[in-house]
């Protein structure tokens, strides 16, 4: 059997609202995933439904696709204070869509995951508007918005672990 491959990454604490996720940070790309297993966890869903998902579920697959899940699985491996851990990891934009599907299901985690983040989101439009506002600002905001608002945004509520 051939050996598999794993990416250094670190592992970070993600707030989304008021919820704390373990995250992992991949040291060569600087990206920030998330672990399959913590993503499906946290809104009741066996932890192998993704796994499974292409050939158990072929329309929800087909519209999880459509709706822009990339599908791209990184595997990592990370050290928390003195434990080595390896994960399959998802990109955070593939964990919301997984979040949006099941919110759409009645989910209720799912929807208050899904409610934070556009209470995040929201938060950040409102002082990105704010610093705009002020005439001097608007050049400084311009060149911000594009991170801001990509996955770059959550940068600001992460913390090293």
């Amino acid at each position: 059997m051939a050996k598999k491959d794993f990416a250094a990454a670190q592992a970070v604490e993600l707030y989304i609202g008021n919820y704390r996720f373990d995250a992992i940070r991949i040291v060569e790309t600087k990206e920030y995933r998330m672990s399959q297993n913590h993503i499906l966890e946290t809104i009741g869903i066996n932890k192998n439904w993704l796994t499974r998902l292409q050939f158990s579920l072929p329309r929800v697959y087909k519209t999880l696709v459509e709706q822009g899940l990339n599908q791209v699985t990184l595997s990592a491996e990370y050290t928390v204070k003195t434990t080595v851990t390896r994960a399959i990891t998802w990109s955070l934009r593939d964990a919301r869509i997984i979040w949006r599907y099941f919110d759409t299901k009645g989910n209720a985690q799912a929807r208050r995951l899904i409610d934070a983040l556009s209470e995040v989101a929201d938060s950040i439009k409102s002082g990105v508007n704010d610093v705009q506002s002020n005439s001097d600002a608007s050049m400084i905001a311009a060149s911000l918005i594009p991170r801001v608002l990509g996955q770059n945004f959550l940068k600001l509520s992460l913390r090293r672990i």
